[in-house]
C-alpha cells in the first residue's frame, strides 16, 4: 500500500517518471509509445471516474483539452496524438472492465531488449511500432485463434515490406503488433460480455 502511494506521489511530481523506467527508451524512441502510454493513464483515470459518477454507458468520456503534447512536448505530435487516441481507449475500456492498470508491463515487454542509451530511434522505428499496433488490433478483430508466438509476425514484416521502411522498422512493427493484439483481444465484443456476465 505504501509502495502504491509513492508511486502515485511520485507520477504526480514528475508526469515523466516512465521515462526512467524499463519502458523508457521505447517511449524515447517512439512518440506512438509515448502518446500510448499517457492516454492509456487518462483513460483508466476517467473510467474510474465515470464509474464512481454513475456515467457508465460503455462510451469514453472525452478528454477535455485535446492536445495531450503540448503538455507533454514530443518530437512528433501526430504520431504522439495517434498513440494516445489508441491509449486512452484501451485504458479506459480496461477500467471500464474492471481489468488492472497493464499499459506499463505491456510496455515493459514492448520495451524488451532496448539500450537506453541508444534513444535515438532509427528511422522508421515510430512509424514501425504505430503500423504494428494496427496490425495487431485488426488481427484480433478477424481472427478468434490465439497468437501463442509472436517470432512469425517479424519474418511477416521482414518479407513483406516495401519502399524500404529502414532498418528498425520490423522490430518495431513486431513490439507494436503484440500490444495492439492485446488491446484487441480485451476489447473484443465476447470478451466484454464475458466480463459482464453474459450481458
Amino acid at each position: 500500500m505504501l509502495v502504491l502511494a509513492a508511486a502515485v506521489a511520485l507520477a504526480a511530481t514528475d508526469p515523466e517518471a516512465h521515462m526512467n523506467d524499463r519502458a523508457g527508451p521505447l517511449c524515447a524512441r517512439s512518440p506512438f509509445a509515448h502518446g500510448y502510454l499517457h492516454g492509456y493513464e487518462d483513460g483508466f483515470h476517467y473510467a474510474d471516474l465515470d464509474i464512481h459518477m454513475g456515467r457508465v454507458n460503455g462510451a469514453p468520456h472525452s478528454r477535455k483539452g485535446g492536445h495531450p503534447e503540448k503538455a507533454v512536448p514530443s518530437a512528433d505530435a501526430v504520431s504522439f496524438r495517434s498513440g494516445y487516441a489508441e491509449g486512452y481507449q484501451a485504458g479506459y475500456s480496461d477500467g471500464i472492465g474492471g481489468r488492472e492498470f497493464r499499459a506499463i508491463a505491456e510496455l515493459r515487454a514492448a520495451a524488451a531488449d532496448l539500450e537506453a542509451e541508444a534513444a535515438v530511434a532509427p528511422a522508421g522505428f515510430d512509424r514501425g511500432f504505430a503500423s504494428g499496433y494496427a496490425s495487431g488490433r485488426q488481427y484480433t478483430a478477424r481472427n478468434d485463434a490465439p497468437i501463442n508466438d509472436f517470432t512469425y509476425v517479424l519474418g511477416y514484416c521482414l518479407a513483406s515490406a516495401t519502399d524500404n521502411p529502414g532498418p528498425g522498422y520490423c522490430d518495431a512493427y513486431t513490439r507494436g503488433f503484440r500490444l495492439g493484439y492485446n488491446d484487441g483481444a480485451l476489447q473484443r465484443p465476447q470478451t466484454m460480455t464475458a466480463k459482464n456476465g453474459g450481458h
